[in-house]
């Protein structure tokens, strides 16, 4: 699965695939994450994911000391001029406790199996510091499906499947990470099995 996953991603940024890779911006992304107040130079912020790399240049611009994790190697390698560390998702667990001031995650999540999704959160969660937050963004399935994670989904060379879950669902897993959570974006759409697009502010619980 992971495998298939990553070639997936290795071939789009092979290709520079902007129908598929995020090209969020870097000041619409800090306002929709509601994470202004950490953007201070010195500041150590991790993210998750750089699709095109213009929101790691903005954190790289403003004086962060930026990190990046993704699955994809040549992704990192793109944004590596912006960058202090670089982790793959498969060296998660060299990711170091008590480091981040912010970490953010953007157009990910949905992106991400469910068992994958349950050990980024526990090592990120843990390499925040004491006043440290995870912005992360997500979106939800209705209250009784609460995952549509599916091993046995079809795959194609051009598409993945997005894995959708409940807020009770995704709150759970947070906390079973190690995490506290509140949630600062609620924003519903009640389109086929989505249910909506959310923003949680992630703490580590052994530091608050």
């Amino acid at each position: 699965m992971i495998s298939i996953i990553k070639q997936f991603w290795e071939n789009n940024h092979t290709a520079k695939n902007k129908s598929i890779l995020s090209g969020c911006k870097y000041n619409e992304t800090i306002d929709f994450l509601k994470v202004q107040s950490f953007i201070k130079k010195g500041n150590k912020v991790l993210e998750i994911g750089v699709g095109l790399g213009y929101v790691t240049q903005g954190f790289y611009n403003d004086g962060l000391l930026v990190s990046a994790l993704d699955i994809s190697e040549i992704a990192l390698s793109n944004v590596k001029k912006y960058c202090e560390k670089l982790f793959l998702i498969k060296d998660i667990e060299s990711i170091p406790k008590d480091y981040f001031d912010l970490i953010i995650c953007h157009n990910v999540i949905q992106h991400v199996p469910t068992d994958l999704l349950k050990k980024e959160l526990f090592y990120c969660i843990r390499s925040l510091k004491d006043n440290g937050i995870f912005a992360m963004e997500f979106i939800s399935t209705f209250e009784n499906i609460n995952d549509t994670w599916n091993e046995n989904y079809k795959h194609s060379k051009n598409s993945l499947p997005n894995f959708y879950r409940s807020i009770d669902y995704m709150g759970g897993i947070i906390k079973e990470c190690g995490g506290n959570y509140e949630m600062v974006v609620n924003n519903k759409c009640n389109i086929g099995k989505t249910k909506g697009c959310h923003i949680f502010h992630i703490k580590n619980n052994l530091n608050c």
